[in-house]
């Protein structure tokens, strides 16, 4: 960057991150990747449009609507995360990108803070169409899902993009696989290893399951789990050579 009288400087970490951001978004949207996204985050509407016209219990569709959302938004989350570092792995620009003077943190803050925040709005639009559906009348139930979707967003992605970096010829493949069986398998297990599931703590924070209400604890898992992928992955950015054979 330069500051208009040919000196040149490098960029603040928050002027990397909206660099990085503002690149990202205009990738996803030249890409179809945003519209596969966007038809999934949508898929949770057609069982409840079915079964909200029998009227024989609106709570139970309500239900059955957010735990199919809490795994919906799994798939939507990878989608948009998991080859943010990924891409620039195994396609050789890392050593570029690595060359520049930027942190290497913004380039992973700036990327996931697109792709979650896109996947976040996906799913909101998903979870309100939803509660007009399902006729909740019960402003608190339709926080409390938005909110456990939001959070579950952020880990997913952070959990994601981690899957990525350690498997950058197939991040989409690794990160859906790793939702698909482990979280689905360990959080329908009824023992505390299921807080280690991110689907069972969004369900949870939107009052529902074994663990319904625990918000604290709830909230603690998810942001452990986000804290611990992005703590991983940061490690690996960093031991990451400049070199395309690294």
């Amino acid at each position: 960057m330069s500051d208009g009288k040919g000196t040149a400087y490098a960029p603040s970490g928050a002027g990397a991150v909206a660099a990085i951001a503002q690149l990202t978004l205009t990738r996803f949207l030249r890409s179809k990747i945003i519209f596969v996204a966007g038809v999934i985050a949508l898929l949770p509407m057609i069982p409840l449009i079915v079964t909200s016209s029998q009227h024989d219990n609106a709570g139970r569709h309500w239900k059955e609507f957010i735990e199919l959302t809490a795994f919906v938004q799994l798939l939507v989350a990878s989608l948009l995360t998991a080859p943010v570092i990924a891409e620039e792995i195994d396609d050789k620009t890392y050593a570029y990108l690595w060359s520049r003077p930027i942190p290497r943190w913004a380039i992973l803050a700036g990327k996931l803070l697109v792709g979650c925040l896109i996947s976040i709005a996906m799913m909101s639009i998903c979870l309100v169409l939803g509660s007009r559906v399902a006729k909740v009348g019960d402003p608190a139930a339709i926080v409390s899902a938005l909110v456990g979707m939001a959070l579950g967003v952020v880990t997913t992605g952070c959990m994601a993009s981690a899957f990525g970096t350690l498997l950058p010829k197939h991040p989409l493949a690794a990160s859906i696989g790793y939702f698909l069986v482990l979280d689905l398998g360990i959080g329908a297990m009824p023992f505390a290893i299921a807080r280690f599931s991110v689907m069972h703590n969004v369900v949870a924070l939107s009052g529902y399951g074994p663990d319904a209400n625990t918000v604290v604890a709830s909230v603690f898992w998810l942001l452990g789990l986000a804290a611990l992928s992005t703590a991983s992955t940061l490690r690996r950015l960093a031991r990451k050579e400049l070199s395309t054979g690294s």
